[in-house]
Order: C-alpha cells, then sequence, then structure tokens
C-alpha cells in the first residue's frame, strides 16, 4: 500500500501553502463577499482541525484558561452577517423550539456536573459550536 503513496511524498511541501492560500480564499468569501455557505465550511473546518487537534486560540493576558478560539471569532462574524429570516412554516419554528428546548436542557445538565466549572467548560466546548452552527444553518444559504 505505501509503495502506491510513495510518489505523492514529492508534493508534501505543498500541502500547508496550499491549506494557507484555501484558509485565505475561505476569508475572503467569508468577509467580503459575504458567502454563508463557504462561512459556514470555514467555521466547521476551524472547530474540527484547530480547535479540536491543533487546540489554539487568541489568549488573553490574566486568564488561565479560556482563550478565545479562532471558530468564535468566526462565529460571531457569521451570526452577525446571517442573511434576514424568511418566513416559516410553523412546522419548522416548532422544531427550532424543540431544538433550542434540548440545548436548553443540556446547558442544565452542564450546571449540574460535579465540578460546575469543569461541565461549563465542557459545554462551550462541544455543544456551543453545534448550537452557532444549527442558527447560521437554519437562515439559510444565499449561494
Amino acid at each position: 500500500m505505501s509503495s502506491y503513496l510513495t510518489p505523492l511524498l514529492q508534493f508534501q511541501r505543498f500541502f500547508l501553502p496550499a491549506l494557507f492560500i484555501l484558509l485565505g480564499w475561505a476569508i475572503w468569501r467569508t468577509v467580503w463577499r459575504k458567502d454563508s455557505a463557504v462561512g459556514l465550511a470555514l467555521y466547521l473546518g476551524l472547530v474540527i482541525v484547530v480547535d479540536s487537534f491543533l487546540n489554539t486560540g487568541i489568549y488573553l493576558p490574566g486568564l488561565g484558561t479560556g482563550s478565545i478560539r479562532y471558530s468564535e471569532l468566526c462565529a460571531v462574524f457569521l451570526l452577525i452577517n446571517r442573511p434576514p429570516a424568511p418566513s416559516e412554516c410553523s412546522l419548522l419554528r416548532t422544531v427550532k423550539y424543540l431544538v433550542g428546548f434540548y440545548f436548553a436542557l443540556l446547558f442544565l445538565s452542564a450546571l449540574g456536573s460535579d465540578p460546575m466549572l469543569a461541565g461549563i467548560f465542557e459545554f462551550r466546548r462541544l455543544m456551543i459550536p453545534q448550537i452557532i452552527a444549527f442558527l447560521v444553518a437554519t437562515r439559510g444559504l444565499g449561494s
């Protein structure tokens, strides 16, 4: 199997520059072109790759833990630039309320954890990205 992939090792030096170019393009499409679909893909990529594997963020002086993650900056921009809410049927509104109630119950369960601060940080790490992706995706994607 490795003999089939050996010729690809010559292209390994292009992976990081290609990823940085792709990141720059996604930021440009999200910020200046207001492309919600690319912004949502960028947000999910930041949550999966940067927050989960790299565990990096913008360090805030004075806080031992709890820096601002790059995905949270992207999420703020996506939430500010959402398209206007379309008229929705009562079934979709009911589904949104039920999902919101589910997230509220998960937050209450995080408050009831043994070390409460650890439960809140886990809620921030695991559930907040899902809530934001749900909020962005329910407004629809303009492009």
